[in-house]
C-alpha cells in the first residue's frame, strides 16, 4: 500500500507538473529514440516527454534477468510474437517470448497485449536504443559484467546514493531514503524524484 504522504504528494504533483513537461519537452531535440526498461520507467519517461513509444517494453514488467537476455538478442527476440501462457495467479496477462515471460501489469487481455507488443516492435530504431533499468545486483559481477557489455551507447542504472561510482550510474537522492521510488513526487510542486537526471540531455545525445 502506498505511504499516505505519497498519495497526497501525486494528487498534488500531477496538478503543478506542468511547467517541468514544457521545460523537458522543450529541449527534447530527438524523438526517434528506442527506449528499453524492465519496468514501467520507459512508459512514464516517454509520457512525460510526450513522444511515441517506439519500444515494446512498455506498461508491463520483465524479471531482470530475462531482460538482460532481451536486449543481448534483440532483433532475435523481436523477430519472435508472444504468446499466452500460465497467468500464476496473476489478474493481469502473462505472455512468453521464446524462453522470456513478459508480465503485462497493465493491460486487461492477451490479445491486447500481444497486439502492442508487436505493434511497438516494428519501431524499433536500432540505431538508437537506450537502456535505462533501476537499480542492479551489484554483488552479482556477473549479471554486472554483462549489463555494461550490452551493444548501446546509452545505458542508465538509476539507484541510490550507496551504489557503487560508474559512468553510467545516476544516483537519486530522496527524502525517505529506499521507500521512495524514482516516480514519487517529492514535493507538492510537482517535481519527481527522477527529475535530479536530465534524461532530456541523455536522449539528445
Amino acid at each position: 500500500m502506498q505511504h499516505p504522504i505519497y498519495l497526497i504528494r501525486r494528487i498534488f504533483g500531477e496538478r503543478n507538473r506542468k511547467p517541468y513537461l514544457e521545460d523537458m519537452r522543450s529541449r527534447l531535440n530527438n524523438r526517434e529514440f528506442s527506449l528499453f526498461s524492465p519496468a514501467c520507467m520507459g512508459g512514464v519517461i516517454c509520457s512525460d516527454l510526450g513522444v511515441r513509444f517506439n519500444s515494446p517494453t512498455v506498461n508491463l514488467l520483465i524479471r531482470f534477468d530475462d531482460f538482460l537476455r532481451l536486449m543481448e538478442q534483440l532483433p532475435h527476440y523481436l523477430s519472435l510474437t508472444p504468446i499466452p501462457t500460465k497467468r500464476e495467479g496473476k489478474h493481469y496477462p502473462v505472455l512468453l517470448l521464446g524462453d522470456i515471460k513478459i508480465y503485462c501489469v497493465h493491460y486487461h487481455s492477451n490479445k491486447q497485449a500481444i497486439k502492442k507488443w508487436v505493434e511497438r516492435s516494428k519501431r524499433v530504431n536500432y540505431d538508437d536504443i537506450c537502456v535505462i533499468t533501476s537499480g542492479l545486483p551489484w554483488k552479482n559481477e556477473d549479471i554486472v559484467k554483462r549489463f555494461e557489455a550490452l551493444p548501446y551507447k546509452k545505458l542508465v542504472v538509476t539507484d541510490y546514493p550507496d551504489a557503487p561510482d560508474k559512468e553510467y550510474v545516476k544516483k537519486i537522492v530522496t527524502n525517505r531514503g529506499k521507500t521512495a521510488t524514482l516516480f514519487n513526487y517529492k514535493n507538492f510542486k510537482g517535481q519527481r524524484y527522477y527529475d535530479q537526471v536530465d534524461f532530456v540531455e541523455f536522449f539528445n545525445k
